[in-house]
């Protein structure tokens, strides 16, 4: 891999050059060009956990938009669909991202499982903390990782997920950016 990668420019590239980090809750549907607009949803009931996250009171309701894949963004790679899934918060005046992950399913476990090294080769060596281990509770695989050099901005901990749904009874590889690396 090129020196001139970055941990965050592979997280940009996992949402075809978008940074998720800075992208502003006004222009993310017109952000993600290598997706379909598939929903938009509301909830309009108060909800603690919302005002939590926008760190505000008041009224609250969480909005979602699924995007849905036209490609996979990484190259040679197959996949058979995926999405991502945005939450915004919104309190009164205030819009913030509470949430913006993406999956990718399989029907083909060895796909699946490709896919899921794939992924651990690209950010292994951007970072300076990784662990990857079986999740007990959801019966699968997850790989987290993490970089702390002093120089990088932007998103600096990911955790990817694999294993099987039960509800779409496909393998799925599941990200996750902003998780904080659990030692």
């Amino acid at each position: 891999m090129s020196q001139t990668i970055t941990f965050n420019k592979t997280v940009q590239q996992l949402y075809f050059g978008v940074d998720v980090k800075n992208v502003s809750t006004d222009t993310i549907i017109n952000e993600f060009k290598q997706v379909a607009y598939g929903y938009h949803g509301h909830k309009g009931v108060s909800s603690l956990s919302v005002n939590l996250d926008v760190n505000m009171s008041g009224n609250a309701k969480k909005v979602s938009h699924i995007f849905n894949f036209i490609k996979s963004p990484l190259p040679n790679m197959v996949v058979d669909s995926g999405y991502i899934k945005v939450d915004i918060g919104e309190v009164e005046n205030c819009k913030k991202i509470i949430d913006i992950d993406w999956c990718f399913q399989f029907v083909n476990k060895a796909d699946a499982e490709r896919f899921f090294e794939e992924l651990k080769n690209l950010f292994s060596p951007l970072s300076t903390k990784q662990k990857i281990g079986e999740d007990e509770l959801n019966s699968g695989l997850y790989a987290e990782f993490s970089t702390r050099k002093e120089h990088v901005a932007g998103i600096r901990d990911v955790t990817f997920f694999f294993g099987k749904s039960v509800v779409a009874n496909k393998y799925e590889v599941r990200f996750i950016p902003y998780n904080e690396f659990v030692e």
